[in-house]
């Protein structure tokens, strides 16, 4: 295979070609973080959870008796059926009322990445302390604020700006 040979490398011009992200571009970036950042609402009517619901809560978890590392938190917010706790635990809140205490009795996998607890049966001590419902999050100011910008505006030239970086560095 031959190389071909320029004469004179300064005569050589280069042009770099760069991309401005469209506005519908920008406009679904943020549509998808809004997606990705509800809003949580409290449940003003008094019921009983249910799958979709987000439970604050407080945990205290155990086996035998013995509390273990890790197996506590204090005002989490549990999204109910999203499957993110050990499996059979969110099911175990469904049906109950703010207030409850609920042992939720629950086997840890046996591929558990703590092997420590991998296949051992724990209770965790819940309180449902309050009940939340996902909500659309609305584009404004305040939904800016939350991202660390001072305005919708102010966000939308650092999603267009980060959106045109990542066109010209493809």
């Amino acid at each position: 295979m031959s190389i071909p040979s320029v004469e004179d490398l300064k005569k050589v011009t280069l042009e770099r070609v760069t991309a401005t992200p469209a506005e519908s571009d920008v406009n679904a970036a943020i549509e998808q973080l809004a997606a990705a950042h509800p809003q949580l609402k409290p449940v003003l009517l008094i019921r009983p959870t249910r799958k979709g619901d987000v439970a604050i809560i407080d945990f205290v978890g155990s086996i035998d008796g013995v509390e273990f590392p890790g197996g506590s938190g204090t005002d989490y917010p549990l999204e109910l059926g999203s499957g993110s706790f050990i499996p059979g635990f969110e099911e175990q809140l469904v049906d109950r009322n703010v207030g409850d205490v609920v042992n939720v009795r629950v086997p840890f996998p046996e591929d558990y990445h703590a092997k420590e607890l991998a296949g051992k049966m724990a209770v965790f001590r819940t309180t449902i302390k309050s009940l939340k419902q996902k909500k659309e999050a609305v584009i404004d100011d305040e939904f800016a604020k939350q991202f660390g910008m001072p305005s919708i505006t102010a966000m939308r030239q650092k999603v267009a700006e980060g959106l045109q970086e990542s066109m010209n560095d493809a």
